[in-house]
């Protein structure tokens, strides 16, 4: 196992990006994102991305990234596999919780939770994914994924991070859309990139750390490339 210092890299889901990226402090650090999905009115959904390697070395899954005490039984995660288009879906079972080997969930990886109705006397579920901040230590300086046309996308590192501020967005041609998930009204709020005033639209939206959207091209697809946006850990 990689030896870990004692610095906590605190990113939260709520955080600015000035905190953000300011609490990104030494090499091999641990960090950690915090979110919520609603479930008082039912079933709630909210859309996530793991955005650390794993501590370990192993390849993560829903079991590994979360454990099994955090979310109720029955919730299920719908994890998107950018080459087929497709999701698997996984759930958290009364007995043996998250499946045993489950589907991969790589750095970047999105995926949605489902609280289930059973669980909708508590107004939210808080849930936390904890990992090793990616470093140029863990070969993570930089990270690509490919082929986007209509795919859950996610910032892949553990800093909420200006839309407008990614390669992907001076990348992606006009007329393509920004969906991100609002978990409070269980919708999507969308940006579009115009001919003139470009992302204007989308001028202050932040993509929060931990958090997946989708990005909607009207023609030919993108490779999107994100270096790594802070000095430590290198």
């Amino acid at each position: 196992m990689k030896s870990i210092i004692t610095v906590l890299v605190v990113v939260l889901i709520s955080s600015s990006v000035a905190v953000a990226q300011s609490n990104v402090l030494s090499a091999n650090a641990v960090g950690y994102v915090r979110g919520a999905i609603p479930s008082n009115t039912g079933s709630g959904f909210n859309l996530f991305s793991w955005p650390f390697e794993n501590i370990d070395g192993s390849t993560s899954t829903m079991k590994t990234i979360t454990g099994d005490a955090q979310l109720p039984v029955g919730s299920i995660a719908h994890i998107w596999n950018p080459a087929s288009k497709t999701y698997s879906s996984e759930t958290k079972s009364t007995r043996g919780g998250w499946p045993l080997g489950g589907n991969p969930i790589m750095r970047g990886t999105t995926f949605w939770i489902e609280i289930p109705d059973t669980a909708a006397t508590s107004a939210q579920h808080t849930i936390v994914f904890q990992g090793e901040v990616p470093s140029t230590a863990n070969g993570a300086a930089s990270t690509t994924q490919s082929n986007i046309v209509l795919d859950a996308v996610a910032y892949p590192y553990p800093v909420d991070q200006l839309w407008t501020g990614t390669t992907a967005a001076a990348a992606a041609p006009n007329n393509s859309i920004i969906h991100i998930w609002d978990e409070g009204s269980q919708g999507y709020t969308s940006f579009t990139k115009s001919t003139r005033g470009g992302w204007s639209s989308a001028a202050g939206v932040v993509i929060a750390a931990g958090k997946g959207f989708w990005l909607e091209l009207p023609s030919s697809s993108i490779d999107w490339t994100e270096t790594k946006p802070y000095s430590y850990p290198q």
